[in-house]
């Protein structure tokens, strides 16, 4: 484990140079000790946003670059899980640069013990890391096996296309370059962006309810999060387990507008349970509202419909998908 501080050194948290080589007669290339942070597959961050923002590339770099570097030297430690956990913004916090959240798949908030649950932890008789060693664990082979046992599991159809519309809906906007918000620089909904748009102020349309877009990345997290769970939980990797798991996995990527975020019952502070009606909202007019919408454009794609008229009737429907992704994309096929 690695903790944030102002002060907190690669040196500390990567490796360093071995003293021992400098004394030696023959030469050779540099040798790093890397530690055991830095060779573990299992790499936790403790309170990130200590970190100065200098600080939070290293990570960045490493996540990017799936390899840590020191001294001309590289340890490649193969496929890692990452765990962060970071405060509120006290004081002494940093911003996380947003390249860095999102490269983070998942957001779990940690909220305090409820009462029932501060009386069974006042009532143990042994420390929570003692009462941890208790848990069930996976055997080495279980757990080498279990990406093989999640990449069999597939996403239902209706599951697939409701994570493409979610991420559409999230990042669609009219007035940025090429209709993508996560191209934006230097203005945002919040700033003014949206106003006079015809789509803004309509609830169903989540263009202008929140600043970001979201990158393909949040596509392919949301796929494997939802097969994950689908086999934890010995079901379907359908809707049902996709709502529960996109919030978790959008939320600290994006930055819904104060106006709305502001409003009853959310009141400026629940921003997961926010983003998780933005969720519910996309997924439910994807499967009802675009249903015909969504047919028609398939079928136009397919050459069962003629694109002259898939593209008259798309344009009756007062959604940003159909104005903004499908008819770009037929009046290409024509």
């Amino acid at each position: 484990m690695v903790t944030g501080h102002p002060e907190q050194t690669e040196e500390k948290m990567v490796g360093f140079l071995d003293p021992r080589q400098w004394t030696r007669v023959s030469s050779g290339p540099c040798e790093v000790l890397w530690t055991s942070w830095a060779r573990s597959k299992w790499k936790l961050i403790n309170e990130i946003n200590r970190f100065p923002s200098g600080k939070q590339n290293l990570f960045l770099e490493i996540l990017q670059k799936r390899k840590i570097s020191y001294a001309g030297q590289v340890l490649v430690p193969g496929d890692t899980c990452y765990y962060a956990t970071m405060n509120p913004e006290f004081s002494a916090t940093y911003p996380l640069d947003e390249a860095l959240l999102d490269r983070i798949s998942a957001c779990v908030p940690a909220a305090q013990p409820d009462f029932l649950a501060g009386l069974a932890l006042s009532e143990r008789d042994r420390e929570v890391r003692d009462l941890a060693e208790d848990l069930p664990h996976f055997t080495p082979v279980e757990f080498n096996i279990l990406p093989g046992c999640v990449a069999v599991k597939t996403l239902t159809s209706q599951a697939e296309l409701a994570i493409l519309c979610l991420v559409r809906d999230f990042t669609l906007c009219e007035r940025a370059p090429a209709f993508d918000k996560t191209q934006l620089s230097g203005t945002k909904p919040s700033m003014g962006l949206c106003s006079g748009c015809h789509f803004f102020g309509n609830p169903e349309a989540i263009c202008w309810q929140v600043d970001e877009g979201l990158s393909d990345r949040v596509r392919q997290d949301m796929r494997a999060f939802t097969r994950a769970f689908a086999f934890l939980l010995d079901r379907d990797a359908d809707l049902e387990v996709l709502k529960a798991v996109a919030p978790y996995v959008i939320w600290h990527r994006t930055n819904p507008i104060r106006s709305a975020l502001e409003r009853p019952p959310y009141f400026g502070a629940k921003k997961l349970a926010y983003v998780a009606q933005l969720v519910e909202k996309s997924i439910n007019r994807t499967m009802n509202e675009r249903a015909d919408m969504n047919l028609l454009f398939s079928r136009a794609i397919e050459g069962k419909v003629a694109i002259a008229r898939a593209l008259e009737e798309l344009s009756t429907y007062d959604d940003p998908i159909a104005r903004l992704d499908f008819i770009p994309s037929l009046e290409q096929m024509r």
